[in-house]
């Protein structure tokens, strides 16, 4: 759950924010959400997607902000070997103190963050700080610093900071440059031993049987006689279950199970068949006590990308159960630049609006993010397959800036999206590589890394680490 906290917002500088702006600070925040959706929420300012508010709500962007957080923690909470504080989405360039200590600074909106805290909390009364920098000043001071990357977008300095590009403005929507807790952050509590890392890849044959091969990573070596793994794959719909355990001796903390899922039904594109889905549960247990457990949804399918020689040069289709598909695709942009206020009824209306026009393709464009868990479960269950940009658009990327980052949140999303059977290809970037070749980039660079590392070597060498088989491609175009 996320943290039961009772959330404030304010400007770090009080003297910087404009004089005809008149509020007591701090005012109630509300988390996940952001500081434009707090101050719309209190009618502090009017709706920048109005006439022309949006040049009136700049200064937000440009400023410094503290979120505050007072919490109660238990005794039994504290009596727990592991409690974590896990941060879903900060958005972007903060720094967190707990009760007066620094924990932690960050610098990704793509990323999960976690950290333990155990031994920072208290009975009682607590309070989380979180201090927010404005991503604008701090992306044109490295920009001044470390030199010119090209930008084709408004020429914003986007490409230093890993945040989503649209926050800088595009030309579909509003400049918006927001900063706050995007999603959820909760304190987690529990053993030493959990669930880091489940990797679960379903296979199917021409005969329409199924297996799932399930590598797990406790983190820490098992103890005593060791821990056992329970797994359940449970068919939607039928409700048919197939259930497996496994010890992990102790001095190991990894294993692989295979299930043998017997007679599956296959998963199509819409139009083409059904989406027959499969819940896989992973618990681990000690005794009788669930130390940790994780659902992942997956689907029995196959999926290629034909790339092969042909009379106009190469191929570029899909082929999904020996199928070659006509793609009916669409460009999927952020439904809001203010990213809180897209929930799961939102995402299911506007793609069931898509798969009623024909639509059996979405790309999730590389000027937003990797979406929600309930969009892709949403493309699962309509059929939707789903074309994930890697968030990289329009513009030249300094690589050594950002490659610790970029490694970082690339494999954080690999792994949360991975088993999606919606997912169908990776592609490394939006028309950078075509910026380079046909937009002048490359005399204006000097010879300077402009991302290509990014897309040819980093990014395909994770996605074939992480994610075996899914294809990829370094840019669209390329």
């Amino acid at each position: 759950p996320d943290l039961d906290a009772r959330w404030t917002v304010a400007p770090v500088d009080l003297s910087s924010v404009p004089g005809d702006v008149a509020v007591v600070w701090p005012i109630e925040a509300e988390v996940p959400g952001s500081v434009h959706t707090d101050l719309l929420r209190h009618g502090v300012i009017a709706d920048p997607f109005i006439d022309s508010n949006e040049l009136d709500v700049q200064w937000i962007g440009e400023i410094d902000w503290i979120y505050t957080a007072d919490f109660d923690v238990s005794v039994e909470m504290l009596a727990r070997h592991r409690v974590e504080l896990v941060a879903q989405g900060i958005d972007t360039l903060a720094s967190m103190t707990l009760n007066g200590v620094s924990i932690a600074t960050t610098e990704n909106m793509h990323r999960t963050y976690r950290y333990g805290v155990r031994e920072l909390l208290r009975p009682g009364a607590n309070r989380f700080e979180i201090v927010f920098r404005s991503s604008i000043v701090e992306a044109e001071r490295r920009r001044q610093a470390l030199g010119y990357w090209p930008s084709a977008s408004f020429d914003e300095p986007y490409a230093h900071i890993r945040k989503m590009a649209a926050s800088w403005g595009w030309d579909w929507g509003p400049k918006l440059n927001t900063a706050g807790v995007w999603r959820p952050l909760c304190l987690e509590a529990g053993s030493m031993t959990r669930l880091v890392d489940v990797r679960a890849d379903a296979r199917i044959d021409d005969c329409d049987r199924g297996e799932v091969e399930v590598s797990i990573d406790l983190g820490v070596a098992a103890e005593g006689g060791g821990v056992t793994v329970a797994l359940s794959l449970v068919a939607r719909g039928s409700g048919n279950v197939v259930d497996r355990e496994c010890l992990v001796p102790s001095g190991s903390s990894m294993t692989t199970v295979t299930i043998d899922a017997g007679s599956v039904d296959r998963w199509w594109p819409a139009g083409l068949g059904g989406q027959p889905l499969y819940d896989l549960r992973v618990a681990v247990l000690d005794g009788g006590t669930v130390l940790d457990e994780i659902e992942q949804v997956l689907g029995f399918r196959t999926i290629e990308l034909n790339e092969s020689a042909d009379d106009l040069g190469q191929a570029f289709s899909f082929v999904v159960n020996g199928h070659e598909i006509f793609v009916r695709g669409v460009n999927w942009i952020p439904d809001d630049p203010l990213l809180t206020r897209i929930g799961a009824a939102r995402y299911r209306t506007r793609l069931n609006d898509a798969v009623e026009l024909g639509v059996n393709l979405v790309r999730v464009w590389g000027g937003g993010i990797y979406e929600s868990d309930d969009f892709y479960a949403a493309c699962d269950e309509l059929g939707l397959m789903v074309w994930q940009d890697f968030p990289f658009a329009c513009a030249a990327y300094p690589e050594e800036e950002l490659m610790t980052e970029v490694i970082a949140e690339a494999a954080d999303n690999i792994r949360r999206l991975r088993t999606h059977p919606s997912l169908a290809i990776w592609n490394g970037n939006n028309e950078n590589t075509w910026g380079h070749v046909d937009w002048g980039w490359e005399e204006q660079l000097g010879g300077k890394p402009w991302g290509e590392r990014f897309y040819v070597d980093t990014l395909p060498r994770l996605v074939s680490e992480l994610d075996p088989g899914r294809p990829y491609t370094p840019g669209s175009p390329s």
